[in-house]
């Protein structure tokens, strides 16, 4: 039996930042986009500091 392939990356982080975030939480939209962008730009160091894109790590 074969395992359904495992959801990407940008999938997951999509369902954090709106499943978990705003309707576990019940965190504001501004709060929600403050984080999100805090973590693209968390992401774009990483690529920087590794010499490699998001693709390339998938």
């Amino acid at each position: 039996m074969s395992r359904p392939p495992s959801p990407i990356f940008a999938a997951l982080g999509q369902e954090f930042f709106t499943d978990d975030m705003v309707q576990q939480h019940a965190l504001s939209p501004r709060t929600v986009a403050s984080y999100r962008d805090t973590f693209v730009l968390l992401l774009r160091f990483t690529e920087r500091q590794l010499g490699k894109t998001r693709s390339a790590c998938s």
